[in-house]
């Protein structure tokens, strides 16, 4: 019987089924789905910061660092909404260096006892302490061009390196004299938290660095031994098998061959240890 019924509802001959069934039942209506117009687009996102916190973020922290008492009266105590505290800070003559350096025992002690009111501007303070700290992480303390761009010039067809040096770690882009031909550039960041080791060399090389001579003289070279990626998932791998085993490979070392070599080093190594520093206490 149910062979029977089966063979009623197909067609062998052309292995398609036979449908009874009325196809305009299963249509969609184009007046069921609904027009954009009838729903609440979203087409920003909601801010993050009040009008208030963004224009502290806005200021330009080394412009703030130059303020008088009136401009910090003017420009940050009215835009925020505490302008009623101008006179406090007057009286005790909190300028643009000062303002940043404040918390909320040095507020109490100026006389602002509405609790309140000093949670708000420590908050507006943090900000500008945040925006401080941003510009001291980017700020370049030593760069330099290897070769020179005075080198370049009688020698165009040479490789060069740019090194820039941050409170954060190490920067290094090297450009070929040609992409087409020798390469696509290339850039390089080494924080300072995997350095290893900064080692100051003496080595001989010709003066086309810095005189059209051809005489050889001493010259200085910085070595930078980091501890890259590759290296540290295998010092871990390693370390897993063998437990042991937890030293890292050595790995070749970043050098910067340039005349201001000592002053980089001296820089490099202040930094990273000031990096270390605030590792530590974090």
């Amino acid at each position: 019987m149910f062979v029977n019924k089966i063979n009623k509802n197909y067609n062998y001959g052309s292995f398609e089924p036979i449908l009874n069934v009325d196809t305009a039942q299963h249509n969609v209506k184009s007046d069921v789905i609904k027009s954009s117009d009838d729903f609440n687009v979203i087409t920003s996102q909601p801010k993050s910061h009040s009008e208030m916190e963004q224009y502290v973020l806005d200021v330009d922290i080394q412009q703030a660092s130059l303020w008088t008492m009136d401009q910090v009266c003017d420009l940050f105590l009215d835009k925020i909404g505490m302008g009623a505290y101008a006179e406090v800070f007057r009286s005790h003559r909190i300028q643009g260096k000062s303002l940043p350096l404040l918390n909320d025992e040095h507020l109490g002690e100026m006389g602002i006892q509405p609790i309140g009111d000093r949670v708000f501007i420590q908050e507006m303070i943090q900000l500008l302490q945040k925006k401080r700290r941003q510009m001291n992480s980017n700020l370049v303390l030593w760069k330099g061009d290897i070769p020179s761009k005075t080198v370049m010039k009688v020698c165009p067809c040479m490789t060069r390196v740019e090194w820039k040096v941050t409170s954060q770690g190490v920067h290094n882009r090297r450009i070929p004299c040609c992409g087409k031909y020798c390469g696509t550039t290339t850039n390089d960041y080494t924080d300072y938290r995997f350095f290893k080791d900064v080692e100051l060399k003496e080595y001989s090389a010709y003066l086309l660095y810095c005189c059209p001579c051809i005489t050889c003289c001493r010259r200085y070279k910085l070595e930078l031994y980091v501890e890259d990626e590759s290296n540290r998932q295998s010092s871990r791998q390693s370390s897993r098998q063998n437990p042991s085993m937890t030293t890292a490979m050595p790995t070749a070392p970043h050098v910067i061959r340039h005349p201001d070599a000592l002053t980089a080093e001296r820089i490099i190594r202040k930094a990273w240890a000031k990096a270390r520093l605030v590792s530590g206490a974090n």
